[in-house]
């Protein structure tokens, strides 16, 4: 029944999937450009780039190693509080090698030389 509720045409998943099934089978399909998640994350630059070419607008330089973002009330909204909550990109970029690094030297406070933070 759960599963009925969020994949349905009015669920949170089903009514997204209906939309964007809508979109790029409809008339102005070729003003849609879909970017993958993985692709932004790992090559912000270079999808951002594409993305401004697409719209037709000059790029814009951006600092990824300064990327703040909140949504609180969004999300408490929805009650997934945290759900959009944007680390700096470093924070998120070093906390899989802090985990790693931990469990090869415990001993060794984990630190990112590039921008000096720390995993709280």
């Amino acid at each position: 029944m759960h599963v009925n509720n969020v994949t349905g045409p009015l669920g949170l998943v089903g009514y997204a999937l209906d939309a964007l099934r809508q979109a790029v089978h409809g008339m102005q399909a070729s003003r849609l450009m879909l970017v993958q998640y993985e692709s932004l994350v790992e090559n912000p630059g270079m999808v951002l780039n594409e993305i401004y070419k697409f719209i037709g607008q000059d790029a814009f330089q951006h600092d990824f190693d300064n990327v703040h973002q909140e949504t609180v009330s969004y999300d408490e909204k929805m009650g997934t509080p945290g759900l959009h909550s944007v680390l700096m990109v470093c924070m998120a970029m070093c906390k899989l090698r802090w985990e790693v690094f931990a469990r090869i030297k415990p001993d060794q406070p984990p630190f990112c030389a590039k921008h000096g933070c720390k995993p709280t």
